[in-house]
């Protein structure tokens, strides 16, 4: 039997339960903000987004089942970008043919990608509808962006 969409909601059991709605609602786009602006490129972003979202999910605790299709979906989104890389004529080697450099760019693709996509998850298994609309009336957001996330 598949988990629908609706069912995810509200589903984690971590202890970001709980807090109050609109600080799961503000943590969770901090993170989503933190691993979007983290330098993919070097190693310490990569690994700054990495424990910033395992973190999120440990302290979330979504169901296994959630978060390993989240991961596998976010593969098949972003693995693509990979494989067209060796196609491209002008992909950037150095003279000992080093693809270091053209892989970052798919590198920090694939990270914020897969990273974002974890995060939002979690936080949507840390709320439930109505956490989402009191978290939303209790931060003020305007009323358009309060019905489209609705």
């Amino acid at each position: 039997m598949r988990t629908s969409l609706h069912d995810i909601w509200g589903s984690g059991h971590g202890l970001v339960r709980r807090a109050a709605p609109q600080t799961r609602l503000v943590a969770g786009s901090a993170i989503f903000s933190a691993c979007m602006v983290s330098n993919g490129t070097t190693r310490a972003g990569s690994l700054c987004a990495t424990i910033v979202t395992a973190v999120w999910v440990l302290l979330c605790r979504p169901s296994w089942r959630s978060l390993r299709n989240c991961v596998f979906l976010g593969f098949v989104l972003f693995l693509p970008y990979f494989l067209l890389l060796p196609l491209l004529s002008d992909a950037p080697q150095t003279a000992d043919g080093n693809w270091h450099h053209a892989l970052a760019v798919p590198w920090t693709i694939l990270l914020r990608g897969l990273c974002g996509m974890v995060v939002c998850m979690a936080t949507l298994t840390s709320l439930t509808e109505t956490d989402l609309r009191e978290a939303l009336l209790r931060l003020s957001v305007p009323g358009i962006v309060s019905a489209i996330l609705m």
